[in-house]
């Protein structure tokens, strides 16, 4: 077994793990399983179709971050004003729909407002018992049976009311009824979003790299030692080492100061040699949710006035979001095709069901809601498994993820990211933890 010895040690080369590891330079080692870094922000190339894993944006929350992200993309990085539609049975409304119900049929329109208002002006103000309880307190109950339970459900399969009523709703809050009644009544212009302000990479055509993927690429370029293909098989918090998989050779790292942990929070625990026993009966509350994306070549004319993506409520439609890849960057696809991207998201301890039977429901759909016109062929379609996608809340798992938290900053790990500290986090909030983290080091 090769043995080396270092000041800090990365599990897992996603942004989060990049970001510190820029700060830190020759001072941490990053050791990342798969092939290229990124973790789940990939951009796969089908023949000249790229397609991200999953769709993000980039929405800076704080100047520092924004600065060191714009310097190291510079002019390859571009602004985007996200434009998404929400449908239902009941209409077709920019999102938020709730701040955009003008979409909807008149009857829809004033249900919502009726319930809205009784929610809205309720003096009581009782705090929600459950994620379910939650929405219905926020949105009222016509509008949860129209759009938020039948979506939720889709999205996390599991009982609403079995969920913590706060930790992933974090771009969901109750509406001002103001303003809700403004965009019913017209085109709400003036309401911005949360995301209504964002950033998607468009390197040069000559680039091997597109997509989001971009930013994770750029980011590796300026960190020292990154592994790849380095499977982190066991840690041991005592003595401070680290055993990773590479190939046929084993690597043993011993860390002098702290260990940053970003790779799953239930698979950390798996691996800890010494950890405390109780938490490994108790991982099993820790769930999560895994996407199917679906990645449809399509050669023809480019659709218009699509959106970037489009949400569906609907309960027979097995998707909930369809992604317009070439509405984020031209280049993303040749000039007489385009990318569509279509996430289906289920329990990750779901058995996995055969690729054909997925595409197969996933290409039914499509043409129920008439995504793709007439004059296109589909001439390429792909399914990629993003496991695990979305952490689920409940109230024991929020309990036990503060624990481990403790825990394992007690034994110098520090957990950090989507899934290392559990949690729903954005591309630019898991960057910014890392870099304040590295600097705190420094």
């Amino acid at each position: 077994m090769k043995h080396i010895k270092q000041n800090t040690v990365i599990l897992g080369g996603g942004l989060t793990g990049l970001s510190a590891g820029l700060i830190l330079k020759e001072n941490a080692t990053i050791l990342e399983k798969n092939a290229r870094p990124g973790g789940l922000v990939q951009t796969v190339n089908r023949n000249g179709y790229w397609f991200d894993h999953v769709i993000h944006l980039l929405h800076f929350r704080d100047d520092v971050t924004e600065a060191i992200i714009k310097d190291l993309l510079k002019d390859d990085l571009f602004p985007i004003a996200p434009l998404a539609y929400v449908e239902t049975t009941e209409g077709v409304g920019k999102y938020p729909l709730q701040m955009n119900l003008r979409g909807l049929n008149k009857e829809a329109i004033t249900k919502t407002l009726t319930d809205l208002a009784k929610v809205s002006f309720n003096i009581k103000h009782d705090s929600a018992e459950n994620f379910e309880d939650m929405l219905r307190k926020s949105f009222g109950e016509y509008f949860c049976k129209l759009f938020m339970f039948p979506y939720n459900n889709k999205v996390w399969k599991r009982p609403l009311n079995s969920l913590a009523p706060s930790g992933f709703q974090w771009n969901i809050d109750q509406p001002n009824f103001e303003q809700v009644l403004n965009g019913a009544l017209s085109d709400n212009s003036d309401f911005e979003s949360y995301n209504a302000n964002a950033w998607y990479p468009s390197p040069k055509d000559d680039s091997k790299v597109k997509g989001m993927e971009f930013l994770s690429y750029r980011l590796s370029k300026e960190v020292s030692d990154l592994r790849l293909n380095h499977t982190v098989k066991s840690i041991h918090l005592e003595n401070k080492t680290v055993v990773a998989q590479h190939g046929n050779e084993e690597i043993e790292i011993s860390y002098s100061n702290k260990c940053l942990s970003t790779i799953p929070l239930p698979h950390l625990i798996d691996i800890c040699q010494d950890i405390d026993p109780k938490f490994k009966s108790a991982k099993s509350a820790l769930k999560y949710n895994r996407v199917l994306s679906i990645m449809i070549s399509i050669e023809g004319p480019r659709p218009e006035n699509t959106g970037h993506w489009r949400y569906y409520g609907q309960s027979d439609i097995c998707f909930t979001r369809l992604v317009f890849m070439h509405t984020f960057d031209p280049k993303l696809a040749p000039e007489n095709g385009w990318g569509l991207l279509v996430e289906v998201i289920e329990p990750s301890e779901w058995p996995i069901r055969q690729s054909d039977e997925i595409i197969n429901e996933v290409l039914e759909d499509i043409g129920k809601v008439n995504a793709i016109p007439d004059d296109c062929q589909v001439i390429d379609k792909h399914l990629m498994v993003v496991d695990p996608a979305y952490v689920v809340f409940t109230n024991e798992s929020k309990a036990l993820v503060e624990e481990l938290k403790t825990y394992f900053d007690k034994n110098d790990v520090k957990l950090l990211g989507r899934y290392g500290q559990w949690e729903y986090s954005s591309m630019a909030q898991v960057m910014r933890d890392g870099f304040e983290w590295a600097k705190n080091l420094i």
